[in-house]
């Protein structure tokens, strides 16, 4: 099965989240107490990686946030000193023109791109927690029939 370390999640591409989820929701009718057995860990890493994720983007948010603040406080000291008084719109507008400003918002639209990846395989992962449970009390039902 191929997981995807924390250092690879930015090559978490629509492709290879695809294969993922192939991978991961496949169910092996067979041996289903060994599916309920490696569940959790799988759940749990990938759980993981999603909280790791999060607190990523919440320090990204948190440094534009910082950022944002700084270039709106030096443009208005820039203009007071200058005799002048800026309107929040222009600080608002100069900060959104501003190149830095722009690569931080599309970092966090990137990283949160993993982070919602991250979270619909949890989701996946719940459904199929969901689904071998289903299968495994089936299994135990068919058995209390031959055994009858």
């Amino acid at each position: 099965m191929r997981f995807y370390p924390k250092e690879n999640l930015s090559k978490l591409d629509p492709e290879a989240y695809f294969e993922l989820t192939q991978e991961l929701s496949q169910i092996d009718k067979n041996d289903i107490v060994s599916e309920l057995t490696k569940h959790p860990s799988i759940y749990s890493y990938y759980n993981g990686l999603m909280i790791m994720q999060k607190g990523k983007l919440d320090r990204l948010n948190n440094n534009l946030l910082h950022f944002y603040s700084s270039v709106r406080k030096d443009e208005s000291e820039n203009n007071r000193s200058k005799g002048g008084k800026a309107t929040a719109v222009y600080l608002d507008d100069f900060v959104n023109s501003n190149s830095e400003y722009l690569d931080f918002k599309n970092k966090i639209q990137e990283e949160e791109q993993i982070y919602l990846l991250l979270k619909s395989v949890c989701i996946m992962l719940d459904h199929k927690k969901d689904m071998l449970i289903q299968l495994s009390a089936n299994l135990r039902s068919e058995t209390k029939l031959y055994n009858h």
